[in-house]
């Protein structure tokens, strides 16, 4: 694996949808065409990027990033040029300057760790720290979220849905209760879900895993037969299909807990609760 510094000096093709970018990459020795994933794009940000050349049949050599960090700058002239950018509204040259010359170089790095050393600099006013506190932060967040993607080998194509609907809590998400996306997100099935559970460590086993799967297989079988309910014996035998490491002792437990809150039973008719409902 290769790390380059430098700035990126024109995009060739960038999708906000799932981040995919194609962009001339300027060191101080040499430029080449980068491509990958990236958060979002600004001109007056400084990156390290991590990555290998990979051959292009059509565009030649290239140079995938697997991962990147903005490198914050500490440079009198470029951190105002940085704060003065349109990146953050309100904040001209006066006064990215009163900032700098309060703080110093270090001034990015002392923002992030402690917003209040804005406080008593002329003419920043509340509104402004929080605009400036707010970029500085969600970029370093959504850098975070989009490195989680990458570094498990997980697409990024349902990126924006997950990011629009969690916000802040996103990583807290994907991390610890992935199962989650299925019943929030419309649009994003089990087979995604679980391949990204895999990815992240989720053991085959868990709990949650094997509730979602109770609940996928059913919701699967209901619209394969066009029913709002199957019958036990061909609903275990789809949840067999697609979970079939799970003990049926397990499979026992979870469909019990997921029984009233989830699945509705009535004598051996088994429903999806929002099918249950909508037909009630």
């Amino acid at each position: 694996m290769e790390e380059y510094e430098g700035i990126i000096s024109r995009v060739i093709f960038y999708n906000p949808e799932n981040k995919y970018i194609v962009a001339a990459f300027e060191t101080d020795d040499e430029k080449f065409t980068i491509i990958g994933n990236m958060s979002y794009v600004n001109n007056d940000d400084r990156y390290r990027i991590k990555g290998s050349y990979v051959i292009h049949p059509r565009y030649g050599k290239q140079f995938k990033v697997s991962s990147y960090e903005i490198i914050l700058a500490d440079d009198r002239s470029e951190i105002i040029r940085y704060l003065s950018s349109p990146l953050f509204k309100g904040v001209g040259k006066k006064t990215a300057e009163r900032i700098v010359d309060a703080l110093g170089e270090e001034a990015l790095t002392l923002i992030k760790d402690n917003p209040d050393c804005l406080n008593n600099i002329p003419h920043v006013t509340e509104t402004i720290k929080k605009n400036i506190v707010g970029v500085l932060t969600s970029q370093d967040y959504d850098q975070q979220v989009l490195s989680f993607f990458m570094g498990n080998g997980i697409s990024t194509r349902n990126l924006p849905l997950i990011q629009n609907f969690y916000k802040e809590k996103t990583l807290d998400v994907l991390q610890n209760d992935p199962y989650r996306l299925i019943d929030d997100i419309e649009g994003i099935g089990f087979k995604s879900v679980d391949e990204l559970a895999m990815k992240t460590g989720v053991e085959p086993l868990d709990d949650k895993r094997i509730q979602a799967g109770i609940l996928a297989s059913l919701m699967d079988l209901c619209f394969q037969t066009g029913s709002t309910y199957s019958d036990y014996e061909s609903f275990y035998h789809h949840f067999r299909r697609m979970l079939p490491e799970c003990p049926d002792d397990l499979f026992a437990k979870n469909l019990d807990k997921i029984i009233a809150e989830k699945v509705i039973q009535e004598e051996n008719r088994y429903y999806p609760r929002d099918l249950y409902e909508s037909e009630t």
